[in-house]
């Protein structure tokens, strides 16, 4: 285990460029494991080295991190998850493109329940990367984007638990699905023809619309949403108008039904369907939701 984590740190070394001086390591960048500052402006033949040493970095992150959590889980006779506060500690004390590329590897093993998350540590890693978001250098960065939405859906099954509906870090969580709600739904131009969402990236939208389908599962009845303060909301009563935009998941997804892009279209269409699934439209609902539903699909999107 200590030499998993010390390659783990042997790795962000070279990413960061930062010398390991308790064991005399320098970090010169001779191999393919450092990513420059200049990777936008390279050319294509150090571009494509760049992204190839970030492959290499990427499985080397992935077999360390996967091994320090399923092994403890092997050795041992229960099935709880590993609690390792050391590799936690690694990954929050990385900044950066180092901390995209840690979270990824760490996110992994949490959404498998290899890892053990407390609110704590989710409250630490949304303050790091609520701390990235206000960098001008990430504020356009499409993978920053995907690891909020990665974060969010591997630790859904912890923020959705209602007995901690009223801690702040329940609260950052809101603020953070709030703003992607924002992004991804679709809205129409001053033209009422023309239908766009605020990211560019399909990527990042077709992602979010897979974390909205599992955490509707999780949530069907979107007590997340509703529970907030001392007022509570009937979620199939809640109808959202033209001058207020929806801010529920399950009023923002039929509006992805009309995304640019096909491949969100289709992703869309499937998560809507499974809504119908859900206990909550075991009632009347049914119908008033299905309308709604039919009301977003696509008909003639001009491209």
């Amino acid at each position: 285990m200590t030499a998993m984590k010390m390659t783990l740190r042997v790795v962000f070394a070279r990413i960061s460029g930062r010398s390991l001086t308790s064991d005399g390591i320098e970090a010169d960048d001779q191999d393919d494991f450092g990513l420059t500052e200049g990777t936008i402006t390279a050319a294509p033949v150090e571009a494509q080295r760049q992204i190839s040493g970030r492959i290499y970095v990427e499985s080397i992150l992935d077999v360390c991190m996967s091994f320090l959590a399923i092994g403890p889980i092997l050795q041992s006779s229960g099935e709880e998850p590993t609690r390792d506060r050391e590799l936690t500690d690694i990954v929050l004390n990385c900044d950066g493109d180092e901390f995209l590329l840690a979270s990824k590897a760490y996110l992994v093993n949490v959404r498998r329940r290899a890892l053990n998350i407390n609110l704590a540590t989710l409250d630490n890693l949304l303050v790091k990367f609520a701390s990235l978001s206000t960098q001008y250098i990430y504020q356009l960065n499409d993978e920053l984007k995907l690891m909020i939405i990665r974060l969010l859906d591997s630790t859904a099954h912890l923020w959705t638990q209602p007995e901690i509906v009223g801690y702040d870090t329940v609260d950052k969580v809101r603020n953070f699905f709030g703003w992607l709600l924002e992004l991804v739904r679709v809205t129409e131009d001053g033209d009422g023809k023309r239908t766009k969402s605020k990211v560019r990236s399909w990527r990042v939208r077709d992602t979010f619309v897979a974390f909205l389908a599992r955490y509707m599962s999780l949530d069907p009845l979107e007590r997340f949403w509703t529970t907030t303060g001392s007022s509570s909301i009937d979620v199939d009563d809640a109808d959202s108008n033209d001058d207020c935009p929806p801010t529920l998941p399950s009023h923002t997804l039929p509006t992805i039904n009309q995304d640019e892009d096909i491949r969100v279209r289709f992703r869309s269409a499937y998560a809507n369907a499974t809504l119908f699934n859900l206990s909550r439209f075991n009632n009347n609902h049914l119908m008033a939701h299905y309308r709604k539903v039919h009301a977003s699909l696509c008909i003639n999107l001009e491209m």
